[in-house]
């Protein structure tokens, strides 16, 4: 699994602190740059009142690439967020792996799980070559089969996201992608996705 960071609001931590002191403020009285220490307080006021509409004029782009389509169907269930996903319908079985869970692995089941994915890969190589077109061959497709996805949030979608997805009881697949995008979000705005505030979190 590799996750990257696309793209991001420039100056994010600024642009939330503009607005909320849009909010708690008149023009005249914002300075052009953000005040390190007045914004830590800020922040502090912004997760502890629950203001955290401030955080949706802030938002990223993270790719995922590597992971199962299991894991994918977790992640499109976050509703604030726009998705495109790798076509099944352009790119062909053959070229895609599989994720081993590392139960599976554990278990000693590996041998026979890759060999029921190299028999559905087999399956639909068939299918396709008797004319049935991509987009229905994929129907033999285990739900383990790699993907990439590429997710845009505000920051306070992502931060309902990893809440949610770094949970002890998350399942372990998503768990490691949300801790990688939060490492991601923390190098361009420490103070929104440091853990200290994550009691705050909805």
């Amino acid at each position: 699994m590799k996750v990257y960071l696309l793209s991001r609001t420039e100056n994010a931590e600024l642009v939330i602190e503009r607005a909320y002191l849009g909010c708690q403020a008149t023009s005249k009285q914002v300075g052009p740059k953000i005040a390190i220490r007045e914004w830590n307080d800020r922040l502090h006021d912004i997760f502890k009142r629950g203001h955290l509409g401030v955080l949706e004029h802030a938002s990223a782009t993270i790719r995922v690439d590597g992971i199962s389509r299991s894991c994918s169907h977790q992640i499109v269930r976050h509703r604030l967020a726009s998705y495109c996903q790798l076509s099944m319908r352009a790119v062909a079985l053959d070229e895609l792996e599989t994720v081993v869970p590392p139960s599976i692995r554990d278990a000693g089941m590996i041998s026979a799980y890759l060999d029921a994915f190299r028999h559905c890969r087999d399956v639909y190589q068939n299918l396709v070559e008797q004319g049935v077109p991509l987009e229905d061959a994929r129907f033999i497709c285990p739900i383990g089969i790699e993907t990439q996805i590429t997710i845009t949030m505000n920051f306070r979608s992502w931060l309902h996201f990893l809440k949610l997805r770094t949970a002890p009881g998350a399942q372990w697949e998503i768990r490691h992608a949300a801790n990688k995008i939060w490492e991601l979000l923390r190098s361009v705005a420490p103070g929104v996705f440091n853990p200290k505030y994550k009691q705050y979190w909805e």
